[in-house]
């Protein structure tokens, strides 16, 4: 070694002393700085496992979300339909109910025409029958017997009303 001008005290010196170096390096420098790698990659994968987690999770709810509003649509479409059924159905028994009452309406009304045309026609038959009395006694100007001249009219008319009819 004397021809590279190389003394082995020395270079087993330096041997050491790179040795040492390299111990102190591993220990205070590769491994805090590899420890802080390894976290800082743990720390990246466990973001991204969560954010696959959280993009899962809102694929879930967003599926859900929608299946509730499906349901919420039916739903509505359900009860507009029962509203539509059921409005119908108030339509019609609204307008059955007015028919049967109009119809009550004019049957009363009838009833009522009627019985007012059969008073109507007992007056005048009775305001004739006095009329013919008061005229008949004049006429024959002698007085008869007020309920044989009511019974005699009351007979003539009896007799109009079968002609009349």
């Amino acid at each position: 070694m004397d021809i590279l001008n190389i003394d082995p005290k020395v270079l087993i010196l330096q041997i050491g002393a790179f040795a040492i170096l390299l111990i102190i390096f591993k220990v205070w420098l590769f491994t805090p700085i590899l420890g802080m790698i390894d976290a800082r990659k743990s720390e990246i994968e466990g973001d991204y496992a969560k954010a696959a987690d959280d993009r899962k999770s809102a694929e879930s709810l967003k599926a859900e979300y929608e299946k509730q509003m499906a349901s919420v649509k039916e739903r509505v479409a359900e009860k507009l339909n029962a509203a539509e059924t059921e409005a119908e159905e108030l339509k019609k028994q609204i307008l059955d109910d007015s028919r049967k009452e109009a119809a009550e309406i004019k049957e009363k009304a009838r009833i009522e025409i009627a019985e007012e045309k059969d008073a109507a026609f007992r007056a005048v038959k009775n305001e004739i029958a006095q009329l013919a009395v008061d005229a008949a006694g004049k006429v024959i100007g002698a007085n008869m017997n007020t309920e044989t001249n009511k019974k005699l009219v009351d007979d003539f008319i009896a007799g109009l009303d079968g002609k009349a009819k």
